[in-house]
């Protein structure tokens, strides 16, 4: 993929990146999926930031902030949580830890394929939880106004 091409689609996401910061819950004795989400966001943006300079280093690192911070979820750990959730989430791990195998064997383009579909997997979780009805799960457009 040229870089021109990576470093718009960069631009075009960095807004739906944000979703990534949400925790699933909002409540503090309700078990969370993610720390703190900002520290999900930051790693994020690195992590994209790295692939359109192509350094794969950065890359993995940014990647390993994201896994640090994003609970990998199972029935056993999180049983209040919906089946297409976890299923989800599960998902979502296999692809961070595939893009994190390409990006150490030195493989540019699978791993920022990999990486794709972990950011679509982040919103596509976070919709999935909405639609469950699960609390503490605004969209972008509520994510931006409470950060005013």
């Amino acid at each position: 993929m040229p870089r021109s091409r990576v470093a718009r689609w960069a631009a075009g996401t960095a807004a739906a990146v944000t979703v990534a910061s949400l925790a699933l819950y909002g409540a503090a004795e309700r078990p969370r999926v993610h720390a703190e989400g900002r520290e999900i966001e930051r790693a994020l943006l690195d992590a994209t930031r790295a692939f359109v300079y192509e350094d794969l280093k950065a890359a993995r690192e940014g990647m390993a902030r994201i896994e640090a911070h994003c609970a990998r979820l199972s029935p056993e750990t999180h049983p209040e949580l919906p089946r297409e959730v976890v299923t989800y989430d599960r998902a979502f791990h296999l692809a961070l830890d595939a893009a994190r195998e390409h990006a150490l064997r030195g493989n540019l383009q699978e791993s920022f394929h990999q990486f794709l579909w972990i950011q679509q997997g982040c919103r596509r979780c976070h919709e999935l939880a909405r639609e469950q009805g699960l609390a503490g799960v605004p969209g972008l457009a509520q994510e931006r106004q409470s950060r005013g």
